[in-house]
């Protein structure tokens, strides 16, 4: 029996990239900081770089070219200046979208941003 694919469900669909629509509660700011993130889970540390930073989450692109799929594991992003546990919520091509188990404080990302931000 020959397999037949609906015409409303397109293949390429599944990796379009959906749009925000105002859903992140905490605005992300693009940085570039060098750290690590480490599975809690395995005692196992990822070297590469916090690309974007916000009061609830940043995105981590590991230093590696392979992602692997890494969600829900539980993480604790590391930097020189912070040390911030947290849960992979997404895995994408530009890295780990990490959601803070706490929200750091506004004036620590503000001094993220005038540290490592990028234009």
């Amino acid at each position: 029996m020959a397999a037949t694919m609906r015409a409303d469900i397109a293949p390429m669909r599944w990796f379009r990239r959906r749009p925000n629509r105002g859903l992140r509660q905490h605005e992300r700011y693009p940085c570039c900081i060098q750290g690590a993130l480490e599975i809690r889970e395995r005692s196992y540390r990822i070297e590469g770089l916090v690309m974007e930073i916000s009061r609830g989450g940043a995105l981590f692109r590991e230093a590696s070219r392979f992602i692997l799929d890494r969600v829900g594991m539980s993480v604790t992003v590391q930097t020189a200046d912070i040390s911030v546990t947290g849960t992979i919520v997404n895995m994408r091509p530009a890295g780990y979208g990490i959601r803070f188990d706490n929200l750091i404080d506004d004036t620590l990302v503000a001094d993220l941003v005038s540290r490592y931000g990028v234009q």
